[in-house]
Formats: C-alpha cells, sequence, structure tokens
C-alpha cells in the first residue's frame, strides 16, 4: 500500500495551524504561558480546551501514519538514521538558537535585567533546565518525544511491516465486516492508561512522563495501523463519521460537566478518539485530492512550527501591554506569525540548502 492520501497532508497542515492558533490563543487565556496579554480573555478558553483534547494526539495519529510510509522504503538502520537527522537536529537547533529568545523575553515579562541578549544567553549553559533555568525545548517537546517513541516501536513497526499480508488482511477483513468496532478496538487501551495514570498530568519532560507517552505511543501506533488497512480503514471512517461526530459531542459535554473523575477516565478518551475519528472520516470525503497547495504547504509546515512560537513571543512581547483591544493584538499576531514564518521560510531556509536539515527538511537541489 503505496498511494498516497492527499487528505493526510490536508490534515498534517491543518493540524499544525491549529497549533499555531491555539500558542496564540494561550497569551490571552488565564493559564499558564510565556507571556500574557494585559487583558485576559476567557471566552477564548472555551474552543482551546475543546482543541486541546484531540489536536496533539491527533499529530501523533497522523505521524504515525507517516512512519509507516518511511519504513516501507527504507531498511531499518535507514529508517532509524533519517528519523534522527530530521527531529534531533532541529531540535538540538532549536534547544540553541530558536527557543532562547522565548525563555530571554519570559524573562524581562518577569523582571529580570540583563546588560544584553547575548549575556542572557551564556545562562542557557549553567543556569538548569527551564523553568528554573533557562534551558528548555519549549514547544519543540514534540521532537524528542516522537524520536522516543518511535525507537520504542521500531520493532512493533517492523513485525507489523514484515508479516503484512497476512496481518492487514485480517484486520482488514474485521474492519470491513464491523467497522463499529474499530471505535471500540481503539478506546479500550486509552481507557486503561486513564485508570493506571489517573493522577499523573502532562509535563512534557520526558523523562518520567508515563502518561503522556503512554498515550502518545499508542496514538503513533494505531496511526501506523490505520494506514496500513488501507480503503478499509478510509471507508470504515467515511461511513461513520456522522455517528463519530454525535458521540464526540456528547462526550465533550460530559466532559464540560465533570472534567474529573470517574467521568473523565471514560469521557475523556471517547471524545478524543470521536474527534480524530471525525477528522479523518471528513477529510477523507472531501481532501483527499492533489492540490498545489497543500503539497506546498506540506513541505513548509516543519519550519513553521520549528520558527512560529519565537516569532509570536518576540513580537507579542512588545505589544502584550499597549492599549489596544484585544482582537487587534490577535490579528498581529497571526498575521506575524504566519507572516513571518512563511518570510524566514520562503527567503533563507529555501534559499540556502546548508541549513534545511536544521529546519528538517532533505537539502533541496534548488532555491525556491
Amino acid at each position: 500500500m503505496r498511494n498516497r492520501r492527499y487528505n493526510v497532508d490536508w490534515v498534517r497542515v491543518l493540524a499544525f495551524d491549529l497549533l499555531i492558533l491555539y500558542h496564540i490563543g494561550c497569551v490571552f487565556a488565564s493559564f499558564d504561558f510565556h507571556i500574557k496579554n494585559n487583558v485576559i480573555v476567557e471566552w477564548i478558553e472555551h474552543p482551546m480546551y475543546f482543541l486541546s483534547q484531540w489536536r496533539i494526539p491527533l499529530l501523533f495519529v497522523i505521524s504515525g501514519m507517516g512512519t509507516r510510509f518511511a519504513l516501507l522504503s527504507n531498511t531499518t538502520t535507514r529508517f532509524i538514521t533519517q528519523r534522527a537527522k530530521r527531529l534531533l537536529i532541529p531540535l538540538l537547533f532549536g534547544v540553541l538558537i530558536i527557543v532562547p529568545p522565548q525563555v530571554y523575553f519570559e524573562r524581562l515579562v518577569e523582571g529580570n535585567a540583563y546588560g544584553s541578549y547575548f549575556e542572557f544567553y551564556k545562562t542557557i549553559f549553567y543556569t538548569g533546565g527551564y523553568p528554573t533555568g533557562n534551558l528548555s525545548w519549549h514547544h519543540l517537546w514534540f521532537l524528542p518525544y516522537l524520536f522516543f517513541i518511535t525507537l520504542v516501536t521500531t520493532p512493533i513497526l517492523i513485525f507489523l511491516r514484515d508479516g503484512s499480508d497476512r496481518w492487514i488482511q485480517i484486520l482488514s477483513k474485521f474492519l470491513k465486516e464491523r467497522p463499529h468496532l474499530l471505535f471500540v478496538v481503539m478506546l479500550l487501551p486509552f481507557v486503561f492508561v486513564n485508570l493506571l495514570f489517573s493522577d499523573h498530568g502532562i509535563t512534557m519532560s520526558l523523562i518520567g512522563d508515563w502518561y503522556a507517552l503512554s498515550k502518545f505511543l499508542l496514538f503513533f501506533l494505531f496511526g501506523y495501523v490505520f494506514i496500513s488497512l488501507g480503503d478499509s480503514f478510509w471507508n470504515a471512517v467515511e461511513k461513520l463519521k456522522n455517528v463519530f461526530f454525535i458521540v464526540g459531542v456528547i462526550a465533550y459535554i460530559f466532559l464540560i460537566i465533570s472534567p474529573t473523575g470517574i467521568t473523565w477516565v471514560f469521557a475523556q478518551p471517547i471524545n478524543t478518539c470521536s474527534w480524530i475519528f471525525v477528522v479523518l472520516g471528513y477529510s477523507s470525503t472531501y481532501l483527499n485530492r492533489e492540490s498545489q497547495i497543500v503539497k506546498y504547504r506540506n513541505k513548509v509546515v516543519y519550519p513553521f512550527y520549528i520558527i512560529h512560537q519565537t516569532i509570536m513571543i518576540v513580537v507579542g512581547y512588545f505589544i502584550i501591554d499597549l492599549n489596544f483591544h484585544y482582537s487587534l493584538k490577535m490579528i498581529i499576531l497571526v498575521v506575524a506569525t504566519f507572516g513571518g514564518s512563511w518570510f524566514i521560510y520562503h527567503f533563507i531556509v529555501a534559499r540556502i540548502p546548508l541549513i534545511q536539515p536544521l529546519f528538517g527538511l532533505k537539502v533541496s537541489s534548488n532555491s525556491k
């Protein structure tokens, strides 16, 4: 199964767009973030809470799908080497170059004074890890998590790849006969994880973050299996997308009414899995067609992800205390973040092959 699913490209692009918009929203919401607007906007927390239930799990599902294609065309050693280059080089570059300006402006907001940025920059090497120190991967936490999960699951992925004919035929037949059981099969492991780690939060520190690692690993594996199933999976989610939508709405209502306790243990994974299937089902129905727009956006989405939060925080620092209406500040941040990310990609990254691996890209032979 090597046919490209253009809707997966669309979902990947739109998921990262939502991530960028979510980060912009964090500037205006009440919960903890690196910088804060001088006026908190309470209504924005409602769509952000809704998105927070499934946007990151969806990214791990999409990552699992992409891994299937990468493994089909590579040996195991080459696959791991490529994953390391694509994830760890941008991570190191991000920690040393991209993220420090974010921490710098956060420290200025907190009242710290530095003679210059370069005076601050030296502190990342001896103050320790964030939040007490100044060394951090901030929004790039996704990269070490994805690399660790890829390493841990590679034996399983190789087993599924090498025995794909037999296993995929069994699973495909099962899915064609009982498509509704797709939801139950996916749901049960997440209920178990919630029961097992019900008292654990997500720390984004990788070490000891068992709750997040368990969940994200499962989503990654499911993404790999889903894309392996081919048409049997896509036919199932297209057929049941409206049912998933209704179930997702009901589960989300339960989450709002009772966001903790035993209700959360069941409602949270039902809600998350439902909306993932909604997105995949509707995208398969309406977006599975080739497009020059998504082809370009899919190419630039990784550099956008790496760059965007630094641009957002630098611009945000200079406007958060201005007496503008919050809506104008939101517009400024959206335009500056997306526009600045595109400018850096189009006029710098795309034209200098030497730096392209720093942004997770293969070195291109042309500059465009």
